[in-house]
């Protein structure tokens, strides 16, 4: 099984994203990873263009109210946050796809992945809102074509350790691999 890991740049106040960290450690691993700008539209687009080809699309992306790795069960079809994006860009009420779905859902079974994750002495949240921002938009645009997408939610080092956020991307790609 071929595995891509996506993850993104710094971003707003935060001086350090960590999946921009975990990317590099999965890469010291040999993992294929693509990292991403945090810019709308064209992050999109060259996770589209990158994807092909790949069995698994694993997007790792900080969210700092998480307080654990957060696996996100639905991307919906909608830009809008008050967070601009590295380009100076607010997108408020906007769709990503004219005419699409209102959302999709990953193929993935995320409470059997979060059951695995606890028996191997991890823990992740299962999410039902991954909020509107670009991480959003490129899990809405993966899922369209790659089902066995999945999007975690990646807490801030210091509220959750990034050697074990580490761990539980590791871990999705095994479950993943095993279906």
């Amino acid at each position: 099984m071929k595995t891509l890991y996506v993850g993104f740049r710094k971003f707003a106040q935060h001086p350090i994203n960590p999946s921009e960290q975990i990317l590099s450690l999965l890469k010291e691993k040999g993992k294929d990873t693509l990292l991403l700008d945090v810019v709308y539209h064209a992050d999109g687009d060259a996770l589209m263009k990158k994807a092909n080809g790949y069995d698994a699309i694993i997007i790792l992306a900080l969210s700092p109210y998480a307080k654990e790795p957060v696996l996100e069960r639905y991307a919906y079809n909608e830009r809008d946050s008050v967070q601009a994006d590295n380009k100076k860009v607010v997108k408020t009420k906007e769709a990503i796809e004219k005419d699409g779905p209102a959302s999709r859902t990953t193929d993935l079974e995320v409470s059997s992945l979060s059951q695995s994750l606890i028996r191997e002495g991890e823990e992740a949240a299962i999410g039902l809102d991954p909020g509107r921002f670009v991480a959003n938009e490129c899990y809405y645009r993966c899922l369209k074509e790659h089902p066995h997408t999945l999007l975690i939610h990646v807490p801030l080092d210091e509220d959750h350790p990034i050697k074990e956020t580490l761990t539980v991307a590791l871990l999705a790609e095994s479950y993943i691999a095993g279906l």
